[in-house]
């Protein structure tokens, strides 16, 4: 019997907008007495892809948001235990900060079908020989992926609402100077001390004393400004008569070098990890995301970014949207700064899911979001009217993660696990929502 025949014969398509909002409101596949959470929601792949072909979407485990406190057991692995034909197989890979995920291929000599259908799979998570969950997958072959169609519709976006450049047009000639500048500086811009310098020793430089005042320079305002730059520079990449899509090929692959160079050396060098700063010795914080929202609780930074964190993100959206199709051609291609951009990505958005100290308590009715455990009262975090701000990174990073079930984020406070049931089953941040 032909693959095709054994596909499930494709459903009537859903309304793509709806398969969007699953994404970033999905939930999780997992045996009711397992001890693991598993995202392994949505897949899809081109008809017709050949053997090697990744599909889109990889198996996640929720345990990942604590790999930094508890690594997952070395045993732990994915094998497929049914498929209609011997025609996917699953590998286990760990990323660089050591999260698990299964990654699901067209094995060598195998194509996917050349027509629309659904290909079914059951699959099992092991701790060495023990399984410790077993769930199905269903890989949508189709004409066009689902990831291709919220590139479409949102790379347009980025270019109509100034904020996700930076507000930052450039000439060619300033595009130009810039890619010189991170060409003959190993991706620093010059003249920003932020790169290298400790927020604390930032204000000493700057000649801030004590806890900064409104307008005083805090380094959190300077790494605003790069991601300005940044802006113009992608706002180039799609627009520019010579660094644009129907420029000078040449020009266009300086420009996606230094971007790709440029953006994983700032990126990499915010503090996002709590042990990415030391205060005394000692890391500034346990969570991930606290090296950023922590920096006020120090009195290193300005209340305004850490508390409206789109400022920190915003401006990059266009050059990493923008940037995303080659991206992905060179990752698999094996280019190394390609893929060491991708997760420099992964690592700084998380800090737009960080709060600061302050507004993490949930039991506090004087709390910006009110008492959150009190669901007839509050909504949870970010129910105000600042989510309308928040949406422009939120919209971005499945596009960014190119992975339907990888989590919007690890920060841990978002999870209603980290709460324990308390104080009630299945508390969370923002109750009944799920990273």
């Amino acid at each position: 019997m032909s693959i095709s025949k054994l596909c499930i014969k494709a459903l009537k398509r859903i309304p793509e907008t709806i398969f969007f909002w699953m994404l970033l409101f999905s939930g999780f596949v997992t045996d009711i007495a397992s001890q693991e959470k598993i995202f392994a929601n949505y897949f899809d792949i081109l008809t017709g892809s050949p053997g090697g072909s990744e599909v889109i979407g990889r198996i996640h485990l929720e345990r990942n948001k604590d790999v930094l406190t508890s690594p997952v057991p070395g045993g732990y692995h994915f094998e497929i235990t049914a498929q209609p034909s011997d025609l996917i197989e699953v590998k286990t890979h760990y990323d660089e900060a050591n999260r698990i995920m299964g990654i699901l291929s067209v094995k060598a000599g195998m194509a996917m079908p050349a027509e629309p259908c659904v290909y079914p799979l059951s699959v099992v998570l092991l701790d060495r020989d023990t399984p410790l969950n077993r769930f199905d997958v269903s890989v949508k072959v189709v004409d066009k992926t689902l990831w291709q169609t919220m590139y479409d519709r949102y790379k347009g976006f980025t270019l109509d609402n100034s904020r996700l450049y930076g507000r930052n047009k450039m000439s060619d000639a300033e595009i130009g100077k810039r890619i010189i500048e991170i060409e003959q500086n190993e991706g620093y811009f010059m003249n920003f001390p932020s790169y290298t310098t400790h927020p604390a020793d930032y204000l000493k430089q700057k000649k801030v004393k004590g806890k900064p005042k409104r307008g005083e320079p805090t380094i959190e305002n300077e790494w605003q400004e790069i991601t300005n730059i940044f802006g113009g520079m992608g706002y180039a990449y799609a627009k520019s008569a010579i660094y644009g899509p129907k420029g000078d090929p040449g020009a266009r692959l300086r420009l996606k070098r230094a971007l790709y160079k440029g953006l994983r050396v700032y990126m990499n060098s915010v503090p996002v990890e709590g042990s990415d700063l030391l205060i005394g010795g000692k890391p500034i914080g346990n969570h991930t995301g606290d090296g950023f929202s922590l920096l006020l609780s120090h009195h290193l930074s300005g209340v305004q970014t850490p508390t409206h964190q789109w400022n920190m993100t915003d401006a990059l959206v266009t050059p990493t949207i923008h940037l995303m199709p080659d991206l992905l051609k060179d990752i698999k291609n094996g280019d190394q700064e390609a893929l060491d951009l991708y997760h420099a990505n992964i690592r700084y958005f998380q800090l737009f899911f960080s709060i600061v100290e302050r507004r993490r308590p949930i039991d506090d009715p004087d709390n910006r979001w009110g008492e959150i455990q009190d669901t007839l009262y509050s909504s949870g975090a970010w129910s105000d009217a600042n989510l309308g701000h928040r949406l422009r990174t939120m919209l971005a990073l499945p596009i960014l993660w190119a992975d339907y079930n990888r989590p919007l984020t690890y920060v841990p406070y978002w999870y209603s696990s980290f709460y324990g049931d308390k104080p009630f089953a299945n508390f969370s941040f923002s109750p009944g929502w799920s990273p």
